[in-house]
């Protein structure tokens, strides 16, 4: 609606009254509450995933078949998410007499599949008294194969074992003079055959392989 006003000088000026729009308000309500809503779900979805839970990291490399301790382990707060239930997340998780399944290099979380017991493991431990020097890489936790060599009837190089697990290195020398020993783990299969090396007194080696821990400090 318009409504005319004369001035004092004669001049008309028109005024629009301006109606409010009941519409109008109505969107600009819902879309601020869309937002906030918006900005809730948001902030609520990031606080789940940022959220840190309690979980064991090794502080130490531990060997397949190695006896588990919580002295191993430390608590640290990590993001995990939904992968949470498949790690240990307590020391009293670690049941007496646990063994690790598989090899964890030091760092690594400790993962729920990685705890057994002894009976589990297909792999048993051989001390070899090896006929080469040992390097620095050579450590707990690295996969080697077990090669023999010479010995008394005269036979070619053949390879033992692939994918031995190093549990153990002893570098020998000093007062003792004797060579360095390295413990591994071998299937039951071919504890056999490793023996009856070392009966013929062949020369044992063990050749390292691309292994878990390769990359770990």
């Amino acid at each position: 609606m318009v409504h005319e006003h004369w001035g004092a000088m004669g001049e008309r000026t028109r005024f629009r009254r301006i109606r409010k729009n009941p519409y109008r308000d109505t969107r600009l309500l819902t879309g601020a509450a869309l937002v906030l809503g918006s900005t809730l779900v948001g902030g609520l979805a990031f606080a789940m995933v940022s959220s840190s839970e309690d979980v064991l990291v090794a502080t130490t490399d531990i060997a397949e078949g190695d006896v588990l301790t919580p002295e191993h382990f430390a608590v640290a707060e990590v993001r995990m998410g939904e992968s949470r239930e498949h790690y240990v997340q307590r020391p009293e998780a670690i049941g007496e007499g646990a063994v690790a399944r598989e090899s964890i290099a030091r760092g690594e979380l400790l993962p729920r599949a990685a705890v057994g017991q002894a009976s589990d493991s297909a792999m048993r431990p051989v001390t070899i008294q090896v006929a080469q020097p040992v390097t620095s890489s050579l450590r707990k936790g690295a996969l080697v194969d077990v090669w023999a060599s010479g010995g008394e009837e005269g036979e070619p190089s053949t390879i033992l074992v692939e994918g031995a697990i190093v549990r153990g290195v002893d570098e020998g020398g000093g007062l003792s003079g004797r060579g360095a020993r390295v413990e591994v783990l071998v299937p039951a299969s071919s504890v056999a055959s490793v023996l009856d090396a070392l009966g013929a007194k062949r020369n044992l080696y063990v050749v390292e392989a691309p292994g878990l821990f390769e990359d770990a400090e």
